[in-house]
C-alpha cells in the first residue's frame, strides 16, 4: 500500500488537484473579505459564535465548498486515468484492483483535510486582521471546519466511485453538482427521509446545533462502506 500511495501521489501532482485543494480556502477566505469589507461595522460587533458571527458566515458556504471540491477532486484523479490509459497499465500489475482504488481514497481523503487545516487557520488569520476579540476560539473554529468536512468524506466516496467507473466526467460531475446545490434544501426539509442522503449530511453537521455529531458518526462508518463497494465494482468491471 505504500508503495501505490507514492505512485498515486507521483501521479496526482501532474494533475490540478493541489491547486484545487488550495482554491477552497482561498475562496473560503476571500468571501468573508468582501462579506467584512462591505459590512464591517454590523458584523464585527457579533464576533466569532455570536448571531450572525463569523462561524455563522463561514458555515453558510463551507458545506457547498467541500462538496464542489471533492467533486471537482474525484473527477480529475480519475479522469487522469481514464484519459492516459492508466488503467491498461494498472491492471497489468500484479496487484489486486482494490488497491488503487483505496489508494486514490485515502490521497483524496488527506488532501481535503490539508485544505481543512488551512481553512481553519486562514479564517483564524483572517478573524485576527479583520479585528475580531482575541484569543481565537482554535477548539471551536477546529470543529466547525472538520465536521463538515468528516461529512463530506461519504459524498466524496461516491464520486470517487462515480467517476472511476465512468469514462465520461459529465455523469459524475453533474450528480455531484445538482447533489451539493441541493444539499440545503434536503437537510431543512421537514421530511425526516430525506436528511439521511448523502448530500445533505455536510449541512448537518453544524457543531453548535443538537444531533450534528451524529452525522459526523455517521459518515465515519458510511465512507469506508462506500469505499469498498467501490473497489468491488471496480474489481468486477472490465475496462478498455
Amino acid at each position: 500500500m505504500g508503495r501505490v500511495l507514492a505512485a498515486e501521489w507521483m501521479k496526482l501532482r501532474r494533475t490540478w488537484v493541489m491547486w484545487l485543494t488550495l482554491l477552497g480556502p482561498v475562496a473560503m477566505v476571500f468571501c468573508q473579505v468582501v462579506n467584512y469589507g462591505l459590512r464591517a461595522e454590523y458584523l464585527l460587533p457579533r464576533g466569532w459564535n455570536g448571531e450572525q458571527g463569523l462561524f455563522f458566515w463561514v458555515f453558510a458556504l463551507l458545506p457547498l465548498t467541500l462538496m464542489v471540491g471533492s467533486m471537482l477532486t474525484s473527477a480529475v484523479a480519475a479522469g487522469h486515468e481514464h484519459d492516459s490509459d492508466g488503467w491498461k497499465q494498472l491492471l497489468a500489475l500484479p496487484l489486486p484492483r482494490f488497491v488503487w482504488v483505496v489508494g486514490k481514497a485515502v490521497w483524496l481523503m488527506m488532501l481535503l483535510l490539508f485544505a481543512g487545516g488551512l481553512t481553519v487557520l486562514c479564517i483564524g488569520g483572517f478573524g485576527l486582521v479583520a479585528g475580531l476579540p482575541a484569543p481565537v476560539p482554535w477548539a471551536d473554529l477546529t470543529r466547525l471546519v472538520f465536521w463538515p468536512l468528516i461529512a463530506t468524506l461519504p459524498f466524496l466516496a461516491l464520486q470517487l466511485w462515480l467517476s472511476l467507473v465512468r469514462r465520461n466526467q459529465a455523469l459524475p460531475v453533474t450528480v455531484g453538482g445538482v447533489g451539493a446545490l441541493l444539499g440545503p434544501y434536503l437537510a431543512f426539509r421537514r421530511d425526516l427521509h430525506l436528511h439521511w442522503w448523502i448530500w445533505s449530511w455536510p449541512n448537518h453537521a453544524y457543531p453548535f446545533t443538537e444531533g450534528a455529531a451524529q452525522w459526523v458518526g455517521i459518515s465515519l462508518i458510511v465512507f469506508p462502506l462506500i469505499i469498498v463497494a467501490a473497489s468491488v465494482h471496480v474489481s468486477l468491471r472490465e475496462f478498455r
